[in-house]
């Protein structure tokens, strides 16, 4: 009785497209494919598996990404009690303040809130409560 014997030479290999490599084309080294004429996926099983692990870690690093804008987001609208109350109970660490901007134009605009807050504090002449400001008397 003879043993059965795997004859690699007579079997036909192929080159992943990824990993250039040739291995023996079948179904446990590359993933089936129907459109295909040989029936099998271009990459090996292994690349395969590799880019789909990659594509997910991109995935969840793109996803964390945009949560931790919209958790600054929602940070910078809460009022000032839920902000210490979310800092305290160590939910998020507290942010860095922005660092002040300085340019002409700056500086132009506090000039011009600092007149206007200026008049703001100055008397004013009061009214009476019977008359209207034109000066004539209610109806």
């Amino acid at each position: 009785m003879t043993g059965l014997t795997l004859d690699l030479a007579d079997e036909p290999l192929k080159r992943c497209t990824t990993c250039g490599e040739l291995k023996p084309a079948r179904v446990p080294v590359f993933y089936r494919h129907n459109s295909t004429s040989d029936g099998l996926q271009t990459e090996c099983r292994v690349c395969c598996l590799r880019r789909g692990r990659d594509a997910r870690r991109r995935s969840k690093a793109r996803r964390l990404a945009n949560d931790v804008d919209l958790l600054v987001m929602a940070f910078a609208e809460l009022d000032d009690e839920s902000r210490e109350r979310v800092v305290s109970e160590g939910w998020v660490t507290r942010p860095k303040p922005a660092p002040p901007v300085r340019d002409e134009r700056a500086d132009a605009i506090r000039a011009a809130l600092a007149e206007v807050e200026e008049e703001d504090r100055a008397p004013r002449r009061r009214v009476r409560s019977g008359s209207t400001p034109l000066g004539g008397r209610r109806a």
